[in-house]
């Protein structure tokens, strides 16, 4: 049988889970060296000093000199790394347009728009730019297809967030593949499905043709909200939708 049968049927919220069916050292090295002929007088009395202190990774070097001698201090240089864009996730058109992706601190977890019920809030991303994943700026869970109500491969999936141990190929949660062109998140997902059989057992397979759905839709559920699917085509009942990711 399903495994989670959840709000879409109850219209309970979303404080759940979907369930599968069974997550240098700097050595500083300073070398001081002192040149005197006179090794009892104080080094700001001395006819020539020379003072050197050096640190790892220098590139920079500045020289002062005075009538007492020279000292050469060599400074340190760091490049910090790149900040990471964080962003909402925004509707761009129709029932959901202006609106903020809402969800809960778990994994397995449905994404929507307008949440009529439940202790659902505006979540904050991150998109990994080396692998195209997209993850929560505070929980650091990824974001999936969940294909748990798609009985085809060609149904639209569910975005919500991937669940630890059930996420791959052939299983209910699979990762999508993200980027931002103009603007708007743009993500693909593979095709896959999760049919009953006879008995109400499900089993979850990734199409075998290597298809992708790669388009934004949203469903109204009553007593939920407005639901974000991916799927591709124009699969009946559901509304087309562009998402803005909008920075944080």
């Amino acid at each position: 049988m399903r495994s989670v049968a959840f709000l879409l049927a109850t219209g309970l919220g979303l404080d759940f889970a979907l369930a599968g069916p069974c997550k240098p050292r700097t050595s500083e090295t300073v070398a001081t060296t002192v040149a005197s002929d006179t090794t009892a007088a104080i080094i700001i009395t001395s006819s020539e000093v020379e003072t050197t202190t050096a640190a790892l990774d220098t590139s920079i070097a500045t020289t002062t000199t005075t009538s007492e001698g020279e000292t050469t201090t060599a400074e340190v240089t760091t490049t910090a790394p790149a900040a990471t864009p964080t962003f909402t996730i925004v509707g761009r058109g129709g029932s959901v347009n202006g609106a903020p992706l809402q969800g809960v601190d778990q994994d397995g977890s449905i994404l929507l728009f307008n949440p009529e019920s439940g202790n659902a809030r505006t979540r904050t991303f991150i998109l990994d730019p080396d692998t195209g994943r997209l993850r929560d700026k505070d929980t650091g869970t990824t974001v999936c297809a969940y294909y748990g109500f798609a009985d085809s491969p060609s149904a639209p999936a569910n975005i919500g967030y991937c669940q630890n141990g059930n996420t791959g190929p052939n299983r209910y949660y699979d990762y999508l593949t993200c980027e931002i062109v103009g603007g708007n998140l743009a993500c693909t997902a593979p095709k896959a499905s999760c049919p009953e059989d006879e008995d109400g057992n499900q089993t979850c397979v990734t199409d075998s043709t290597g298809g992708v759905n790669n388009q934004f839709y949203y469903k109204y559920q009553s007593g939920s909200g407005y639901y974000l699917y991916i799927s591709s085509g124009n699969p009946g009942g559901y509304t087309s939708v562009d998402i803005l990711a909008q920075s944080s």
